[in-house]
């Protein structure tokens, strides 16, 4: 008789249990979990229409800069004494040493007015000025680089990002080349790139200190990076994420969830209208759900001492 109470009493504590998870434990762990959901969504689309409008307001700002930075340019190459230096080709060794005085001083007095790093002017035949070269510190056989040669062939102006070199450059720097023609025969002249460090892009793309991991990315049409807000590191390489070039194809703006690297980030980026290029916000998703976490290990415990 016993045994047959105890069998019925056991049976009875385990019907019991079964129904208290149901009743109770099942409804709050898929509460907890519905909760965990929305709050990751909230957060995450929060974030985005911050980030999307910083990135607009950056995006107008950087292509004003570029704008100015052009016409800066400009008002270079329409320069009298630069045009006259570069119109006849050096007969003789004094020759070249009167062009070389007369173009050093002519960009030491205009150079300063331009909005970069630093500004050089070279002759379409580099090695025609090997003094002057070697004055502002290249060599005269720098029209032999497959940049130059690219330069000179084409009337458009161009982006070229020259990567640290030896001895060159110690850090990259993103380039404005643009190869200019005589006011009035529009004949080729000459090639000015305008250099752009570090500095000039940080300015326009600065990660928010509060977000950890933060940084922002200036991608060509071609999905390499021109500038990494993260010191580089991605500078000259394209964004190790096979699915983020077929997404940002699609739109000129947007912003999604996407696994790069290994870990998950919330990417936002706009589409620039001057240049073929995208500006990009990339943030780590546990950055933005780290009090998500804590409030889950905190619902755990709970549940845990409630058990």
């Amino acid at each position: 008789m016993s045994k047959t109470y105890m069998r019925l009493a056991y049976s009875f504590r385990n019907r019991m249990i079964i129904i208290f998870f149901a009743i109770i434990i099942v409804p709050f762990l898929l509460f907890a979990y519905y909760a965990h959901i929305k709050s990751i969504e909230g957060i995450s689309n929060a974030n985005s229409t911050f980030s999307m409008s910083y990135l607009q307001q950056a995006k107008t700002n950087f292509e004003a800069y570029l704008h100015e930075l052009n016409d800066q340019i400009n008002a270079l190459i329409g320069n009298k004494d630069l045009q006259q230096a570069l119109e006849q080709l050096p007969g003789t060794t004094v020759h070249e040493e009167d062009f070389t005085v007369s173009m050093v001083s002519t960009l030491y007095k205009n150079t300063p007015l331009i909005d970069a790093l630093r500004v050089r002017v070279y002759p379409l035949d580099p090695s025609r000025y090997p003094t002057y070269m070697s004055t502002i510190g290249e060599s005269d056989q720098l029209g032999r680089e497959d940049w130059f040669i690219q330069s000179k062939m084409e009337t458009l102006p161009r982006w070229h990002l020259f990567m640290p070199q030896k001895g060159r450059y110690a850090r990259p720097l993103l380039s404005y080349i643009k190869r200019f023609s005589g006011l009035y025969d529009q004949k080729a002249r000459g090639i000015i790139v305008a250099d752009l460090s570090e500095n000039q892009l940080q300015r326009f793309f600065t990660p928010s200190e509060k977000m950890k991991g933060q940084k922002f990315l200036v991608l060509d049409d071609k999905g390499e990076v021109l500038y990494d807000s993260s010191n580089n590191a991605w500078t000259g390489s394209p964004i190790p994420s096979d699915s983020f070039p077929a997404w940002t194809g699609q739109a000129a703006e947007g912003s999604k969830t996407i696994d790069i690297g290994g870990d998950a980030h919330l990417v936002t980026y706009v589409r620039m209208d001057s240049e073929p290029w995208l500006i990009v916000s990339l943030t780590p998703l546990h950055t933005l759900i780290g009090p998500i976490n804590e409030l889950n290990r905190l619902l755990v415990l709970f549940l845990v001492v409630y058990l």
